[in-house]
């Protein structure tokens, strides 16, 4: 295998295409309107890079610990560490690299972004090595390790969001969560391939409704949040802010139903990411947001 090669295994194996997800850390910054400021934006990269080495380790230790799932898995079987293009000294090395590397970066920016970034290294070992296990305790733990984020950015930028917004948040990617674990119940797959989540086959639809459940519990905080927002000095013209109540739930409406139909296979914000539709959703909100903050406009 060619340096080259060996390089682009190392890449998948430590997930790259993963790192989408750290960019909730610029949440807050992007929520207070000061995503240009270069100091704010700076700081928000930094907390962005060291949560991208964080979660790149617990993945590596997640395969490690899952060899014998993955390899019964009928596309996890393909990945590095499963398939044996890489070692497990060599995943171990890097887990050691990626975890110093995190503190470093988190330490350069503050104590209390260090303590972060170490709670939330904590809380996915735990979740890696046994909570995963346990139903509807690993979806709620998903979702705070997303969450988790968010409050990471905010500590990094000494930016705090509302209440509301953290409270959407929580309810959404519970939703995701849920949404990930239907998908793996749903779909035709080797026992063995399920055999470190604590769900059964025929709970398919409880799973499916509490996740719906979430998703448009997270659109009522969304409206609070919007609200809320509306009174602020954040926008000129916020009725128009309200576009975005029924935008997320289409999007969520949309989601719900390609796990239904099977169009989902793993995660579903890899799944968004790559989707077409969910890309000009959020193009569409993030003009709804540009224009309500920039225009101005009344009845």
């Amino acid at each position: 295998m060619s340096i080259l090669e060996y390089t682009r295994t190392v890449c998948k194996a430590i997930r790259i295409y993963q790192w989408s997800k750290n960019v909730l850390v610029f949440v807050p910054i992007i929520a207070a309107h000061k995503i240009f400021i270069p100091a704010e934006f700076v700081q928000a990269l930094a907390a962005f890079a060291a949560f991208c080495c964080a979660a790149s380790s617990t993945y590596l230790l997640n395969d490690i610990l899952d060899l014998a799932a993955d390899r019964a898995h009928p596309r996890k079987r393909n990945r590095p560490l499963a398939n044996g293009d890489i070692s497990i000294a060599t995943a171990w090395t890097l887990i050691a690299l990626l975890l110093s590397l995190s503190l470093i970066i988190a330490f350069s920016l503050s104590k209390q972004t260090l303590g972060a970034i170490i709670a939330y290294m904590l809380i996915s070992t735990l979740y890696t090595i046994t909570l995963k296990e346990y139903p509807i305790l690993d979806v709620f733990i998903l979702a705070a390790l997303y969450t988790f984020r968010i409050i990471a950015g905010a500590v990094a930028t000494n930016i705090y969001p509302s209440m509301w917004l953290l409270s959407f948040s929580l309810l959404l990617f519970l939703s995701l969560a849920f949404l990930k674990r239907f998908v793996e119940v749903a779909n035709d797959l080797p026992s063995t391939a399920l055999s470190r989540r604590g769900y059964l086959r025929c709970e398919g639809p409880l799973i499916l409704s509490m996740g719906i459940s979430s998703s448009y519990s997270a659109t009522v905080i969304l409206a609070l949040y919007v609200q809320e927002s509306a009174n602020s000095d954040l926008y000129k013209s916020p009725d128009i802010l309200w576009l975005i109540v029924p935008l997320h739930i289409f999007w969520n409406s949309r989601l719900w139903l390609a796990a239904q139909r099977r169009y989902v296979t793993d995660d579903p914000l890899l799944y968004a990411a790559r989707d077409w539709v969910s890309q000009l959703a959020l193009l569409s909100g993030a003009l709804i947001v540009f224009l309500s903050s920039h225009w101005v406009w009344s009845w």
